[in-house]
């Protein structure tokens, strides 16, 4: 029993970043794993406005811990945000790390490395939809919010509705109706039949089989998931190469379908707007 509780003991004890114990640091920050950071007071001032309005608060001759939320693993990130050095390389970060760091450096509001990190989670929305659409309506990030929600529309209300909050789960639902009716547009925009007049002198009216074909390839493409909306113009582009000289026709027709659908696309409310 000795044993287990001078085990515990030793574990809880904490423990100091190999980066930040500077023997000149006037403020000690710990994580809350129980990692020191040995940092100085007028960096985090001129980097934090948090730090910097809290600055009367705290005294520098105390040598006071400020505990803290966030794990070392963040802090140790974090903090070189706040000090003359190249920044940190968030390459090989792991996106749990890097959501963190993000909703930290908003937290603390560490100017210097917003912009980063907002960026950085920019790049996880094909991977992290969810996750990146609430740190962006978290933080009122509306060009990451629109381009991270069109990502989310592959995904079924049952998943939506356990992952959001009332308030963006209603406004997605309206978000998503409009891309749903969107998509019943585009089935019947042209429809699978078209009739064109042949090149003869005695011009007659004929049903068109390349066009049924190709409008089968592209209600095939779409699936039934307004998800396939966002592909719509590569694939009416990609029909139009593929038609070749086999339908003139088929080809300046395919030409209006993608700039109507472009047209209407365009005309959609951005999701910030439902908010």
């Amino acid at each position: 029993m000795f044993l287990k509780r001078a085990a515990h003991c030793l574990m809880a004890t904490p423990t100091t970043s190999s980066r930040f114990n500077s023997p000149t640091s006037d403020v000690t920050l710990k994580s809350a794993d129980d990692v020191l950071f040995h940092t100085h007071r007028i960096n985090l001032e001129m980097h934090s406005q948090v730090f910097a309005d809290a600055g009367g608060s705290t005294h520098p001759t105390s040598k006071e811990v400020v505990d803290l939320t966030e794990s070392a693993e963040v802090l140790e990130i974090m903090l070189q945000y706040v000090y003359l050095q190249p920044q940190p390389d968030l390459g090989h970060v792991r996106f749990e790390v890097v959501a963190a760091l993000a909703e930290a450096v908003e937290k603390y509001q560490i100017y210097s490395a917003m912009g980063v990190c907002s960026q950085k989670m920019r790049e996880y929305i094909s991977s992290h939809p969810l996750e990146v659409l609430l740190y962006s309506v978290r933080h009122k990030r509306e060009d990451i919010m629109n381009q991270c929600a069109e990502a989310t529309i592959n995904m079924s209300t049952t998943k939506m509705l356990r992952s959001l909050p009332a308030n963006i789960f209603t406004a997605w639902v309206q978000y998503y109706q409009d891309w749903v009716n969107l998509m019943n547009k585009e089935y019947t925009r042209f429809g699978p039949t078209r009739h064109h007049k042949s090149d003869s002198k005695n011009a007659t009216v004929h049903h068109c089989e390349i066009w049924a074909e190709n409008y089968a390839m592209i209600a095939y493409e779409i699936a039934g998931n307004p998800h396939g909306l966002l592909r719509l113009r590569s694939i009416l582009e990609k029909r139009q190469t593929l038609l070749g000289n086999r339908c003139d026709d088929c080809k300046r027709e395919l030409g209006y379908w993608y700039h109507q659908s472009t047209r209407d696309r365009n005309d959609l409310p951005k999701f910030s707007e439902y908010l």
